[in-house]
């Protein structure tokens, strides 16, 4: 899958990944992140991502949307309705309610130059409902992969956009097991 989708965006040099042998690189988000000569920009672009998901998707730091997302961020994931980082932040807001022991573990990163791939894993214990989702909380763990593309302009995420393996979800929704 990783293959399939860098192929499409035509990503190239860098590749990290926490299944993989460790090839030199730093540790970063739970995944190895592997660069190419001279790609500082890269390694860049790597960090400032897995660390904004560390920060504000695993630690709950909300008030760090704006040291990560430009003001002019654009969100293209259909899971996020609000538009720009207020949106996010409303959503993420709404999430924590529902799911206040989330964490996002990024399990492959991808990128070239202002684009950041992550393949990550989502997860945590639903104890509000979540009606967007059609999901009645009953403690539920919740276990999502996730990949999400990330466009990096001027030290800043600018874009998002996220492709989410909903089959989880609308397990938990239909109450059948996770598994």
């Amino acid at each position: 899958m990783a293959a399939a989708v860098a192929a499409c965006v035509g990503l190239s040099a860098t590749m990290a990944s926490a299944a993989g042998p460790h090839r030199g690189g730093d540790r970063v988000g739970g995944a190895d992140a592997v660069a190419a000569p001279g790609s500082e920009q890269n390694n860049h672009n790597v960090v400032l991502v897995t660390t904004a998901l560390r920060v504000v998707f695993t630690e709950h730091r909300l008030d760090q949307i704006d040291t990560y997302f430009a003001a002019s961020f654009v969100q293209h994931s259909p899971l996020v309705t609000d538009p720009g980082r207020e949106g996010l932040t409303r959503w993420l807001s709404r999430t924590l309610e529902s799911i206040p022991d989330l964490t996002y573990t990024s399990d492959q990163v991808l990128v070239d130059r202002d684009r950041v791939i992550t393949f990550s894993t989502v997860t945590g214990t639903i104890v509000k409902d979540m009606p967007e989702y059609g999901i009645k909380a009953t403690g539920q763990r919740l276990s999502v992969s996730t990949a999400h593309i990330f466009r990096v302009e001027r030290d800043k995420i600018v874009e998002h956009w996220e492709v989410v393996d909903t089959g989880a979800l609308l397990r938990i929704a239909l109450g059948s097991p996770a598994n």
